[in-house]
């Protein structure tokens, strides 16, 4: 009874666990991370994919900071931006029934249950979308454009 219990425990508390975003390349088109591609030698489209809206936002200006240092670049602007959130809601009211018998020893146990849920679970996922444009020299003052290693610098990975 006890490791039933305990198996419980260790189940809810794995469920309520939140998963913290990971800066990572995406492996497939749907999956977490960031994927890009050159549109020209000096103009990209980036995109992160994450479980929460701040990380895709972060970590797609993260991914373009990384390309503009990595091509040579010394600042990139931000010249279309694009937000998609992909929501995946359960939501209403559940009903579970179970049972289960056992032996143990000399003894023997029946069991059964019956319950009830309320409320909503969702989950889901933001595709933030940028197209950037890289440059070198002074940074223009206009409010879309980036310093790439001050971005390396304030985003970590």
């Amino acid at each position: 009874m006890k490791y039933l219990i305990l198996f419980a425990a260790t189940a809810l508390l794995s469920a309520c666990a939140t998963s913290v975003p990971v800066y990572q390349p995406a492996q497939t088109e749907n999956a977490l991370g960031y994927r890009d591609f050159a549109i020209e030698s000096n103009r990209y489209r980036v995109s992160y994919r994450s479980s929460s809206q701040e990380a895709a936002d972060r970590f797609a200006l993260r991914r373009a900071a990384q390309l503009t240092a990595n091509n040579g670049y010394d600042w990139f602007e931000v010249v279309n931006r694009s937000a998609d959130m992909n929501t995946n809601a359960n939501s209403g009211s559940r009903v579970s029934i179970g049972g289960g018998t056992g032996s143990y020893g000399s003894g023997v146990s029946l069991g059964g249950g019956i319950g009830f849920g309320l409320g909503s679970a969702s989950s889901g996922n933001t595709l933030v979308r940028l197209e950037i444009v890289m440059g070198n020299g002074p940074r223009p003052e206009r409010p879309n454009t980036y310093d790439a290693n001050a971005v390396l610098a304030n985003i970590s990975g």
